[in-house]
């Protein structure tokens, strides 16, 4: 048999939000009233990229892509710059031709 959920009803988790917020707003007015800047969440910005033009934003990712590349370029041949080395159908004398 499984257990009953601990988990509280939705009526209770909106109490304790509400609660929650009362005990938040009485703090930020107690916090005004001493002359003190009540302590409020960092949001999260809302607006477009920092760059002016969409040429900047694509160069300014290209750029972070390759120097997230350059480590995997050494390791890995199909990641370094003068192409692919694995042999393809196309190349003649690679494994895959008859």
């Amino acid at each position: 048999m499984s257990k009953p959920c601990r988990r509280p009803a939705r009526a209770a988790i909106q109490e304790l939000r509400s609660e929650k917020r009362r005990q938040e707003k009485a703090l930020n007015a107690k916090l005004r009233a001493t002359g003190q800047v009540p302590h409020s969440a960092a949001s999260l910005p809302n607006r477009g990229s920092a760059l002016a033009t969409v040429d900047e934003e694509q160069e300014a990712r290209e750029d972070a892509v390759s120097k997230q590349m350059r480590p995997c370029a050494k390791s890995c041949p199909p990641c370094s710059p003068d192409g692919n080395q694995f042999p393809t159908r196309e190349t003649p004398g690679s494994a895959g031709t008859s």
